[in-house]
């Protein structure tokens, strides 16, 4: 088998499985008092996605337990509704991490972020605010972990930056997908830069 027949594209769940995930990670905390300012929980897949591929993109190995401090509420442990809740939630994020980290050992074959599409005047338009918030969270979360050299930096810099930069909620949907392939690409070449360097 080849390694491109092995590998697995990210997560395939059906719309109604991606909303009872967003349902779980969106309704773990109650609303924040207007004064908070600690960080939020991830609260979405495609933040989750964001956020998980910047831990396997991180040149030191994350362990689980230290990601997943990273997907709650700073200084805060969820609300479970039930042990039966938990189970299910714990479950879908590690399924998610499994189906990116085999794709990260595919050297990213066929990468592309998980985002959402919003319905504009009849077209299904790629959003990638979310993606970008959840590895903006992954990135600076472990930043310490990272052998940082202007190479590197300057392509985190062009990932964080990516939205305004392109004006990506003022592009077409033929503009949006190129900008979507850009973006992978800035992945797969911080991929390549942190394998060199490693």
């Amino acid at each position: 088998m080849s390694p491109k027949a092995d590998k697995k594209r990210p997560l395939k769940l059906d719309l109604k499985k991606i909303n009872e995930f967003d349902e779980l990670l969106l309704n773990l905390y109650p609303e924040p008092e207007q004064n908070f300012t600690g960080d939020e929980h991830i609260f979405s897949l495609s933040m989750l996605d964001g956020y998980l591929t910047a831990v396997l993109l991180c040149p030191e190995f994350i362990d689980e337990q230290d990601w997943l401090e990273g997907v709650w509420q700073e200084g805060s442990l969820p609300h479970f509704k039930d042990p039966a809740e938990q189970t299910k939630l714990l479950e879908g994020i590690a399924q998610h991490y499994d189906t990116l980290k085999h794709c990260f050992d595919n050297e990213l074959v066929d990468f592309e972020p998980f985002v959402y599409h919003k319905m504009y005047k009849g077209q299904a338009m790629p959003a990638i605010d979310l993606w970008l918030d959840g590895f903006e969270r992954g990135f600076e979360y472990f930043e310490a972990a990272w052998h940082l050299n202007p190479q590197i930096e300057s392509v985190i810099d062009e990932i964080l930056g990516f939205d305004d930069e392109c004006d990506f909620e003022n592009l077409s949907l033929d503009q949006r997908n190129k900008e979507l392939s850009k973006l992978s690409d800035l992945i797969i070449q911080l991929y390549a830069l942190k394998k060199s360097s490693s």
